[in-house]
């Protein structure tokens, strides 16, 4: 071919099939919706009770912090790719387990457990898609049966 002229590719100025074919350009759509959330202090956190993240960057209305649950992030109606941190010190009962709880529900599948010697500081991570129906409230919970020690938690929510 005459310089490298193929149909739905982008054609060279020379082409000798320019008036035959056409360049199709589908431009992607990119959704910007994204929360990242973090806190550095070190706290005790009960069983069952919320780990706090604050708000640190965002864009978009879909992720936001939530006005009604102090550490906790409010998601608009979508899907969503949530990672999520925390650095926690052993308890006495040998294992911690955090997890994400939507709406007051545990989220099935979020659940991760470290284990180790008590007072050995563990990191625990995980991600997981999640499709929300509605505005709905998102908490990073410990659901371990013992108090846990945090020093770093952090959430990262991407629209997809």
């Amino acid at each position: 071919m005459f310089n490298n002229c193929r149909c739905n590719h982008p054609c060279p100025i020379f082409c000798y099939r320019l008036r035959s074919c056409t360049n199709d350009i589908v431009n992607p759509i990119i959704t910007r919706d994204f929360g990242y959330f973090n806190n550095t202090a070190t706290q005790t956190i009960a069983s069952s009770a919320i780990i706090p993240v604050y708000f640190v960057l965002g864009e978009g209305t879909s992720v936001v912090p939530s006005v009604s649950t102090s550490g906790a992030v409010t998601l608009a109606q979508g899907t969503y790719e949530i990672s999520y941190f925390a650095n926690v010190t052993i308890p006495e009962g040998g294992s911690a387990e955090i997890a994400l709880r939507l709406n007051g529900a545990v989220v099935p599948g979020s659940s991760v457990i470290a284990t180790g010697t008590a007072g050995q500081v563990v990191p625990v991570s995980q991600t997981v898609m999640l499709s929300v129906a509605q505005s709905s409230t998102l908490e990073l919970v410990n659901v371990s049966a013992n108090s846990i020690v945090t020093n770093l938690a952090s959430m990262s929510i991407k629209k997809l």
